[in-house]
């Protein structure tokens, strides 16, 4: 039987309790390839109850692509290190640190598998895709894959706006401060990514009626990723905007984009 549990813990990095939901899929005693472990950002002002949408247990797109094959059975995550944390180390909250450190060794010490890279991916949505591709770009020997729906990679600078403006994580001397956004945004993490011997799969989605900059900000980015790996980028454009309902419509082809990749 499906279970969807919610547990509340202290996070060592930020000094409060944290909180994820875990979605543990029914697994067939005999399963002819590993289960998947997804984690799930969500976007500002989300928790980790944003991907529960009306279904009883988990949004629908996620149960029906497990339900119909598009994602092999699935170990979902869905936590949450601050309502703002845009995923990083940055003024108010070490997040990055808190996911990296407290959340994936206490959720993965429950499995009932082992868990290695092949086994575990990321899919974040808005704030969540940036924080989807800073984790993925500064760690890719954890992590397959990343999905980014409707990523906020804006670069240079989000637009006036944007949430990234108002987050005590980039603000200095209680203004938003365009040097603590650029040190944590992407392109400055792209050289050392090169680098490195692995790499990550990604999958870039935006709507076509998306807020201003992300659809530009998400051609941007795989314009920027492609050439570091050719094989391993894919960009789709969405009908929709940025909301939940354009969301949903990406999900199935990013899990499947995820699935297929991280093998």
């Amino acid at each position: 039987m499906a279970q969807l549990l919610r547990e509340t813990f202290r996070s060592q990095r930020l000094g409060r309790d944290v909180a994820y939901s875990l979605y543990l899929p029914d697994l067939p005693p005999e399963m002819s390839e590993p289960a998947l472990l997804l984690y799930l950002l969500h976007g500002p002002g989300g928790d980790e109850k944003s991907w529960t949408g009306e279904d009883p247990i988990l949004r629908g797109p996620l149960v029906n692509a497990m339900r119909n094959g598009t994602l092999r059975p699935s170990v979902l995550v869905m936590p949450s290190v601050g309502r703002n944390s845009w995923w990083i180390d940055g003024a108010a909250d070490a997040a990055a640190s808190a996911f990296v450190e407290d959340v994936m060794p206490k959720v993965e010490a429950r499995l009932p598998f082992a868990v290695h890279r092949q086994r575990r991916a990321l899919l974040g949505v808005s704030m969540g895709g940036f924080g989807a591709l800073h984790l993925a770009l500064t760690q890719p020997q954890r992590f397959c894959a990343a999905a980014l729906i409707s990523p906020a990679v804006y670069d240079p600078l989000p637009p006036p706006d944007s949430a990234a403006r108002r987050t005590p994580q980039f603000v200095r001397d209680g203004q938003f401060d365009e040097q603590r956004w650029q040190a944590a945004n992407y392109p400055g993490r792209l050289a050392a990514y090169g680098r490195a011997p692995l790499k990550v799969a990604f999958w870039i989605s935006s709507g076509d009626r998306d807020q201003p900059g992300i659809l530009r900000a998400a051609t941007q980015l795989f314009a920027r990723l492609q050439p570091l790996q050719p094989d391993r980028t894919e960009l789709r454009l969405m009908p929709g905007g940025h909301n939940w309902a354009a969301f949903d419509m990406a999900l199935a082809p990013a899990l499947s984009y995820i699935d297929a990749r991280c093998r």
